[in-house]
């Protein structure tokens, strides 16, 4: 002990020094001669302690990407050059990182290879690995059908497919000419398409409407439609409809109904759908006359059109909650007139009670549903009275009110609804949004095609970008989503143009349409 004193005494102390914690022990590099690529590494300690420090590389053909760096889990981008290397050669090296907490080697090698058609999933070398690209990310697989290797698999092609790809590979190649290349050699069919609706009826037009219809898509790949219109006082708000303006498997087409085109005799249109394999017509009758009798059903779908449109303004932010509960206000009058007096709208009116602070109103609403019983086909609407119940502090126990919402998720597994319930209700889920995130991709690949869930998710990343750790086709929707809706922000497309540049040099057009109006 008395050793230990002086020890102390004369400034000799004894710590433990953490140790500097590397992703990888090693970087191996492999590129094609001549280019150059990108790279990132992540250092950290164990214990999750700040440090500090600066970075040196031996050879310039490994470029640090930040020169110092500080944090507890540090991300240190970097590139590499490959400029003058032939194939076979190998250029090593290491990286001098000196810290807060010492001073470390990290060796590197980088290995020029022969020209390869690379792809995100790697070396690409027969056609069923070009399929498989082509069906998860069409894009990317038309970027490597432009390229000039292109014909490197098709060194054991018979004469008809090698004709076929010289014949469709000429200048200019459009997607077009990829989907022709892919059925023709059988390895997909042609996208279908169908309508939802097909028909509609106005009367007592006085001012010119806008008015839309659904199509839905099936298979996967390139797809672009044409619409025309037969029928002066008809007029389609765009003539070409792709891919890109689908979320998930369906697109809204709008249209305007001229009312100074039309007299008080019924006027017939037709709105007519082309793709290269396709021609759908839907039938428009309009007219400024009465109608005979009320189609409960159109005006039914219509409100409840505007509601969602209403909503997803709000929570994108471009109204406030004074002018959402308005025009949702209007809505709902419109659908009690209508006689359309169901459960889900007054489920709605209950929330927007109780968002403006009115639990008293929302009660009384939820009160003319008690012992009402809910069938497996209503587990939303039983989701909701549940969860407005418990906010309102009608139902006393969150917990059991949990564990049911989470049965009913279990039930229907595609429903966002009940996602979003259980995450406005349940607050472990705040903890831990990497979870949430997962659960809403999981949703997504279920087939749940929600604009909601987009919107939802967007601005989970909004607020914390480092949520966003790689593009799958959820989140390619989610900013296809956002990128036609103006949402992008300039932190978001950096991230995007990170986690997708290093190997991608197109992404989609109305992503990066919207980049550029940033």
């Amino acid at each position: 002990m008395k050793k230990k004193i002086e020890q102390i005494l004369n400034g000799k102390f004894k710590y433990d020094q953490p140790e500097l914690l590397f992703s990888k022990e090693k970087l191996e590099i492999k590129i094609k001669a001549g280019t150059t690529t990108q790279g990132e590494l992540y250092l950290g300690t164990e214990n999750n302690d700040k440090i500090q420090g600066y970075i040196t590389s031996s050879d310039r053909r490994f470029v640090p990407g930040n020169s110092r760096f500080s944090g507890t889990t540090v991300r240190l981008p970097y590139g590499i050059d490959a400029v003058g290397m032939q194939a076979g050669d190998i250029c090593r090296g290491w990286l001098c990182v000196t810290s807060s907490i010492g001073e470390y080697k990290l060796p590197f090698a980088i290995e020029a290879i022969k020209e390869e058609i690379i792809s995100s999933v790697g070396k690409v070398d027969d056609m069923q690995t070009f399929c498989e690209i082509a069906r998860k990310d069409f894009r990317e697989a038309y970027h490597l059908f432009t390229e000039k290797d292109f014909c490197m698999m098709f060194r054991k092609a018979d004469k008809k497919q090698k004709a076929l790809y010289a014949g469709l590979s000429g200048q200019p190649v459009t997607y077009q000419h990829l989907e022709e290349f892919l059925i023709s050699l059988k390895e997909k069919d042609s996208v279908s398409v169908s309508l939802k609706t097909t028909a509609a009826e106005f009367y007592n037009v006085e001012e010119d409407m806008q008015e839309s219809f659904e199509i839905h898509r099936s298979g996967w790949g390139h797809l672009r439609l044409e619409i025309e219109t037969k029928g002066e006082f008809l007029e389609p708000e765009r003539h070409v409809i792709t891919d890109e303006d689908f979320i998930g498997s369906s697109v809204q087409i709008n249209y305007l109904v001229h009312a100074d085109q039309l007299k008080r005799e019924n006027h017939i249109g037709e709105i007519i759908v082309r793709s290269p394999y396709q021609e759908l017509t839907y039938h428009v009758l309009a007219s400024r006359g009465a109608r005979i009798h009320i189609d409960v059903h159109r005006e039914e779908k219509r409100h409840k059109l505007a509601l969602v449109k209403d909503y997803l303004e709000y929570q994108e932010n471009r109204i406030n909650f004074q002018t959402w509960k308005e025009n949702a206000g209007f809505e709902l009058n419109q659908l009690r007139e209508a006689g359309c007096e169901y459960p889900e709208y007054q489920f709605l009116e209950a929330y927007m009670a109780h968002l403006d602070g009115k639990d008293d109103v929302a009660k009384k609403i939820l009160k003319n549903f008690h012992g009402k019983e809910f069938t497996r086909e209503e587990l939303e609407t039983a989701g909701t009275y549940l969860y407005l119940c418990t906010v309102t502090g009608l139902y006393k126990d969150r917990g059991q009110a949990v564990w049911k919402l989470q049965n009913f998720f279990r039930q229907k597994e595609d429903s966002f609804q009940l996602l979003w319930l259980l995450l406005q209700l349940d607050s472990t889920y705040r903890t831990t949004p990497s979870k949430v995130l997962f659960m809403m991709e999981e949703l997504y690949e279920k087939g749940c095609t929600s604009p909601l869930l987009y919107i939802e998710a967007w601005k989970m990343i909004s607020e914390d970008v480092s949520l966003l750790h790689r593009l799958t086709p959820f989140w390619m929707q989610v900013f296809c989503y956002a990128g036609k809706h103006d949402l992008l922000t300039e932190e978001l497309v950096m991230r995007m143009a990170y986690l997708s540049g290093y190997r991608k040099k197109i992404l989609w057009k109305s992503v990066s349409g919207a980049c550029s109006r940033i």
